[in-house]
């Protein structure tokens, strides 16, 4: 009986780990870009930023989304990384790309640059916070949008709360208003376990 239940409990967490894992890797990217392009108000012309752009796929996007008179910066901190986004700006045939060395506790980008700024399950690997935080209100200009989407643990997945890679979203709201800028809202990601934060410069 006891060896019974230790394997209807091992077939339970196997069957959460898997909804788990569909979870955070489903979804796709055309409703992530579209719902991304309503949170930041994205309009052809504007100055965009993606900070620690990963493989560039959602930098590429959001740039053919602002033109040619636009400009997204896709910001990094490994040197093979940003290889590999200018070989994917690239084969994508885009110029209005620029592929900036990202710092530990800063954006490295001009102050009030940008229109937009996003961060897509990045936030958690910051060390100092309230340092990048600054860094990004600086780079904004008056008015500009902030999005930071994030894995969020609940319900059925409450049990991974335990996990690192994850900020709870009233963590998100309370470091990065306390930065500056005013929360705007938090909405569903078309991902599951996850969420758009959604803060504006005043």
């Amino acid at each position: 009986m006891v060896k019974s239940k230790r394997f209807l409990l091992w077939v339970a967490g196997v069957v959460l780990a898997g909804a788990a894992l569909v979870m955070l890797v489903g979804g796709d990217g055309e409703s992530e870009v579209d719902l991304l392009a309503a949170l930041l108000e994205i309009q052809p012309g504007d100055t965009a930023a993606d900070i620690g752009a990963g493989s560039g796929w959602l930098s590429i996007e959001v740039a053919r989304l602002v033109g040619g008179t636009g400009q997204v910066f896709a910001t990094e901190l490994s040197p093979q990384r940003r290889d590999d986004i200018q070989e994917a700006v690239a084969a994508a045939g885009l110029d209005n790309v620029t592929v900036v060395e990202a710092g530990e506790r800063e954006t490295n980008l001009a102050p009030a640059c940008c229109d937009a700024i996003f961060m897509r399950r990045v936030y958690h690997h910051v060390g100092d916070t309230a340092a990048l935080n600054a860094s990004i209100r600086d780079a904004l200009k008056p008015g500009g949008r902030f999005v930071v989407i994030e894995i969020e643990f609940s319900g059925l997945l409450s049990f991974l709360r335990g996990w690192p890679h994850w900020t709870d979203d009233a963590q998100v709201v309370a470091e990065v208003t306390a930065a500056g800028l005013d929360h705007v809202t938090t909405a569903d990601w078309p991902i599951g376990a996850h969420y758009a934060a959604v803060f504006r410069k005043p």
